[in-house]
């Protein structure tokens, strides 16, 4: 096989049981590979260990910097939906990247009940809640299931004869 490799993009990540315990070195086209403690994969960061997990903490940081950069600018506006539109177009696309590799739609949820409670004024979750569902802010994984499902409705009518071949696998989903 002709197959080069970029050795100074190529690293060594360990999960499991002996994670932490010294090993051999691992070469690659001679050279010697980099054993790290996180890698980051579609904006998620897959942290080694015991066993396997990501950490978010990047992502709660880069939301609440642009929440706050641009709730600092809107509140000006004296309109609570004009704050929730701007966080709709500018925030919600900081958290839905990459949300194809993640499980924590509660924790993904919280952040948007906790900005929805900061730009009202409210406190209670019930009322939180009515008012994430009437401007359209509904819950993160029912947004992650309907992107899904439009991006195979997209890829099925493409009727390219190497997609057909995924067809039943699409149809199950409608």
């Amino acid at each position: 096989m002709d197959l080069q490799f970029n050795v100074s993009k190529s690293v060594v990540m360990r999960v499991g049981p002996c994670w932490n315990v010294c090993c051999a070195e691992f070469v690659l086209s001679s050279a010697i590979l980099k054993f790290i403690d996180s890698v980051k994969y579609l904006g998620v960061y897959l942290k080694a260990g015991k066993k396997f997990s990501c950490t978010y903490g990047h992502l709660k940081l880069r939301y609440y910097s642009s929440f706050n950069a641009l709730y600092s600018r809107s509140k000006s506006s004296n309109s609570e939906l004009v704050s929730i539109e701007l966080v709709k177009s500018f925030c919600l696309p900081v958290l839905l990247y990459g949300i194809e590799v993640t499980d924590v739609f509660n924790m993904l949820n919280n952040l948007i009940n906790r900005t929805v409670h900061k730009i009202v004024n409210i406190s209670d979750n019930c009322v939180i809640e009515d008012i994430t569902d009437f401007v359209g802010l509904c819950d993160i994984e029912l947004r992650y299931r309907q992107r899904r499902e439009k991006f195979m409705k997209k890829t099925y009518s493409l009727m390219h004869p190497v997609l057909q071949t995924f067809g039943t696998t699409v149809e199950c989903i409608h």
